[in-house]
């Protein structure tokens, strides 16, 4: 057998012809996945601005196609921008450019880190390689009733009703449809290539997760516009108990689980019995000390029940190298369910 680039057995490998695995050797957390053979100080931050280079291009590519099906039906443009760059009245239009937008993360993170540091996407959902559905199911059957509760709770508290927006119909279905995936598209981004890429800078993996955490939250809180303390601390703690999510359980399906259930029933609430237009987060957008409380507690009640489900089930939390599950055995986190 001829060595890379067709050279007898035994002579040295030049460096060309050298491809190291991007994979690491050892088990590792999620957040050093990246941290392999072709790790460099500097793939981390051309993977972040790569990820959002690729998605400003489909959220132009998606304003694009929604100008052009507004000529092509005799709609006036420039009403169509007005409508666009409102983000206060949250009508299908604005809605539809907003979801695809935050959607196009998911590929856009993905593609990123396979680019720049080799590792293949499905090792940016979770350790096992994959996206893992049945664990997705398992964390929605205990976060879809805390959520459904705390809500009652609050229409209890306060049984004020106001009108439904307009296309109500339309928007309860882009909600159903196309918010999980919005939610997906965020943790790709915020929480999967954040904590992996920053976390992959420092070698000690505990390091590496705490200092991970601080942009993934501040970056999300920031993102969604509002400077209110309030709703940043909400923001904060919101990202903070799905980074332990996301770590705890080797993956994303989690944490995905949290925010889609939050974010799809807050909105059919709101659809149905009103504050359509108050359930987005703006620069106008103002809060209270009661909000990040409650964030806390439904949030971190959620999070014990997933590690709880987590531990009964022997999740694997850890990456596995190919060499050590075939060869050797791997020990307690060795992979038990998916």
């Amino acid at each position: 057998m001829s060595a890379p680039g067709g050279l007898p057995p035994g002579y040295p490998v030049p460096a060309w012809a050298r491809v190291k695995d991007p994979m690491p050797t050892l088990p590792v957390e999620y957040q050093q996945l990246v941290r392999g053979g072709r790790y460099a100080w500097w793939r981390p931050l051309l993977t972040l601005l790569l990820c959002v280079a690729f998605d400003l291009v489909v959220q132009v590519v998606a304003g694009f196609v929604v100008g052009a099906i507004a000529v092509l039906t005799g709609t006036d443009v420039s009403r169509v921008v007005q409508k666009l760059s409102d983000t206060s009245s949250m009508g299908p239009l604005t809605f539809s450019v907003v979801i695809i937008g935050l959607v196009g993360l998911i590929p856009s993170a993905m593609f990123a880190s396979w680019i720049v540091n080799g590792v293949r996407p499905r090792y940016l959902a979770s350790v096992a390689g994959g996206f893992r559905w049945r664990w997705l199911l398992r964390c929605l059957m205990v976060t879809v009733p805390v959520f459904v509760i705390y809500l009652v709770l609050q229409f209890v508290v306060d049984s004020s009703t106001s009108p439904r927006p307009a296309h109500w119909g339309i928007l309860l279905i882009m909600v159903i449809i196309g918010i999980p995936f919005q939610s997906a598209g965020e943790e790709y981004a915020f929480r999967g290539l954040v904590l992996q890429n920053v976390g992959a800078w420092f070698k000690n993996p505990r390091i590496g997760l705490i200092v991970a955490i601080i942009p993934s939250m501040i970056f999300f809180a920031l993102a969604h516009g509002s400077h209110d303390p309030w709703v940043f601390s909400d923001l904060a703690i919101f990202a903070l108990s799905s980074c332990i999510a996301a770590w705890r359980t080797g993956g994303l399906e989690a944490s995905i689980a949290l925010h889609a259930t939050n974010n799809v029933l807050l909105m059919i609430a709101t659809l149905l019995f009103g504050g359509w237009n108050a359930a987005f987060v703006s620069s106008a957008t103002v809060g209270s000390p009661i909000e990040p409380l409650s964030t806390l507690v439904v949030n971190g009640l959620c999070v014990a029940l997933i590690l709880w489900q987590a531990k009964r089930v022997r999740l694997q939390r850890l990456y596995h190298p190919r060499s050590l599950v075939a060869g050797q055995p791997v020990g307690g986190n060795a992979p038990r369910w998916q």
